[in-house]
């Protein structure tokens, strides 16, 4: 991630130098040079396993190979070029080995100050441009700074134009060089990215040789850090460009400290500079950038257990340097789940009754409830108490709660609710067998308890009486058809239950033995001590069950025969215009005879005033011979005839 910032800053001060140079030394292109003897670079060694390289350069052409410093002796030299078309090259020369890096071209650009690093740790070469890795390759294993003279080859080190026995004259370079520096150590990307935006300081571990380029005249040239000199020609000098010095890199007084937050909670992470310059900051969680933390204090609210141990850091930049403040930690204590002081209990409860289950527990955040029954979500049962109203059967179970809080969840006992089933009614007094004497009233009563509403139904015979439907049945004026066995079904929500059966025996008396008992006489009137009321030699009995006839009067049809008479004369006591056989005994009787002709129908008939004439018995068809007629007299007929009948 710092890479990546620095690819922004080094970006932006490709037009605006972020440091400020010693001075410029300004090549022509032409014979222009600059070179020292080699016997005294890197404090006297002869060969360096880890190094590094620095050069501002500032071309004026990238047209042509050219060649900007070279190191060489003993047959072995490192040189760094621009090639053709703007990229950056570098190659380590050793007896039959060459070990070469090469970049993209349009790496390098015009009439601009840029920092060329190149780095080795014996195996691995990189060259950096403004602080950003643009290549690497295979490294020789050791840079030669110290070397023999052989042949017409001097040993010595220069800037501005390479090899001369192995390139044409245009390797001469067109441009300005300022503040190279040899180390004896592979400096970090870090470090790199620091000396771009900041000079490094002289007494820095591991610098052997600065050279500043800032002479203004004369032929010697100085080496700041390692005290050498060298010569140069056909070379002019400038100033070194420079930003305002009241400008100073960013100096962290106060760093974040790391901090312990409940969850939930915030956390502010700030740092302090040692000015109120202007600065630039970015502030990084595990060395990743946070969006939009910009300011010098970053608040992170309601902190989650997930963020436990991150690290934070801040980048604090400005045009004279950057610094990376130490991480502080974030430890996030993550409070416990609710906990419960007081459990729900078993319950035993009656069908129908009320009951409820509470738990008091405690806890941080806010504390959410869920009632279950048998492991099941119970709908809108989300407070610490559970009140059941008018339980029923099917509630019965496993009962338990629950309870949530932002920091994780707790489960109560499991508690059972029994439910148990409400009785039937009971009957507390039995309905009693009773004997009435018939037709007085008799009532049979039973007495129950239950919870609820209580309904009855009596029934005899295990058939249901209409109407019957209360606690005591009442039967007005009992007959014998009232006999059989009572009961009574007794009522409410929760079942039914049956009375013992109570027989009821209507008791019949007959005084006069007559056939009708005497509640029987009583309704008709008659006398239950005499046999025949009327005194007309019929018994009440079989005037009432088998003729029909009055057992009051003793001549039921007023045809002046008495009922006795009429019956032992087959005749019929409810019908006048039969005579009873021996009437004559009674009454006087006239014997009719007269001469039929056949096929005429003949009608007797019969009146008192000889006005009103009343047919008496049937029609009789003659037959050619004499036929006889018995007709009864009575106190008021007087006159008879015979009457053809057409």
């Amino acid at each position: 991630m710092f890479d990546l910032l620095f690819s922004v800053l080094a970006a932006i001060y490709i037009s605006t130098l972020p440091v400020e140079l010693h001075g410029a030394a300004v090549f022509d292109g032409t014979s222009a040079s600059y070179a020292f003897s080699q016997a005294s670079l890197g404090g006297g060694v002869e060969a360096l396993k880890a190094w590094t390289i620095e050069l501002w350069v500032k071309p004026a052409t990238t047209t042509v190979h050219q060649g900007l410093f070279n190191i060489q002796g003993d047959w072995r030299q490192t040189e760094l070029a621009i090639p053709t078309g703007g990229s950056i090259g570098t190659t380590t020369f050793v007896p039959n080995t060459d070990y070469p890096i090469s970049t993209p071209t349009g790496i390098i650009a015009l009439n601009s100050w840029q920092l060329i690093t190149l780095t080795s740790d014996g195996t691995t070469a990189k060259i950096y441009r403004n602080g950003e890795l643009i290549s690497q390759a295979k490294s020789a294993p050791e840079l030669f700074v110290k070397g023999q003279v052989l042949g017409s080859i001097p040993a010595r080190f220069t800037f501005g134009f390479r090899n001369l026995q192995t390139l044409p004259a245009d390797s001469w370079y067109r441009g300005a060089l300022s503040d190279f520096r040899l180390w004896n150590k592979q400096l970090s990307i870090t470090e790199i990215q620091q000396n771009y935006l900041k000079q490094p300081a002289t007494n820095s571990p591991g610098l052997l040789n600065w050279i500043p380029f800032n002479e203004t005249s004369g032929t010697v040239f100085n080496d700041i850090v390692g005290g050498v000199t060298g010569t140069y020609s056909k070379v002019t000098f400038e100033a070194g460009p420079a930003i305002s010095p009241a400008v100073t890199s960013p100096e962290i007084v106060s760093k974040p400290a790391s901090q312990s937050v409940t969850a939930g909670g915030d956390a502010t992470f700030c740092v302090t500079l040692k000015d109120s310059g202007t600065y630039n900051y970015q502030w990084q969680r595990n060395e990743q950038n946070i969006a939009g933390a910009t300011l010098n204090c970053y608040t992170i609210n309601s902190v989650t257990a997930a963020m436990d141990g991150a690290r934070y850091r801040v980048i604090v930049s400005n045009s004279a340097g950057t610094v990376i403040s130490d991480s502080a930690t974030l430890t996030v204590v993550t409070p416990p789940p609710p906990a419960i002081s007081t459990q729900p209990i078993d319950k035993t409860v009656q069908e129908g009754s009320n009951v409820s289950f509470a738990v008091v527990a405690s806890g941080q955040g806010a504390l959410v409830y869920q009632w279950q029954l048998n492991e099941q979500n119970l709908s809108g049962a989300t407070s610490a108490s559970l009140n059941l109203n008018g339980v029923k059967l099917n509630q019965a179970g496993r009962y338990r709660v629950l309870i949530s809080s932002p920091y994780g969840v707790t489960i109560s006992d499991t508690v059972s609710l029994i439910v148990n089933a409400n009785p039937p009614p009971a009957i507390v007094t039995q309905p009693v067998s009773k004997t009435p004497a018939e037709g007085t009233q008799v009532s049979l009563t039973a007495t129950a308890t239950g919870l609820g509403s209580l309904t009855y139904q009596w029934q005899v015979n295990n058939q249901n009486i209409p109407g019957a439907t209360s606690s005591t049945l009442v039967l007005s004026a009992v007959r014998p058809s009232a006999n059989g066995k009572y009961r009574v079904l007794v009522s409410n929500q929760y079942g039914t239950t049956i009375s013992t059966d109570a027989t009821l025996t209507v008791v019949v008396t007959d005084a006069d033995s007559d056939g009708l008992s005497d509640y029987e006489e009583l309704l008709l009137g008659t006398n239950p001590n005499k046999a025949d009321t009327d005194g007309d030699g019929l018994s009440d009995f079989a005037e009432v069950k088998t003729h029909g006839s009055n057992p009051l009067n003793t001549d039921s049809d007023g045809d002046g025969y008495s009922d006795g008479v009429e019956v032992a004369g087959e005749g019929n006591p409810n019908n006048g215009s039969v005579i009873p056989n021996g009437a004559l005994a009674v009454f006087p009787a006239v014997d009719v005879e007269f001469l039929t002709v056949n096929a005429v129908k003949y009608q007797l008939e019969v009146s008192t005033n000889m006005v009103q004439w009343t047919s008496q018995g049937g029609v009789v068809i003659g037959n050619g011979s004499k036929q006889n007629h018995l007709v009864r007299a009575s106190k008021t007929s007087s006159f008879w005839r015979l009457k053809v009948v057409q």
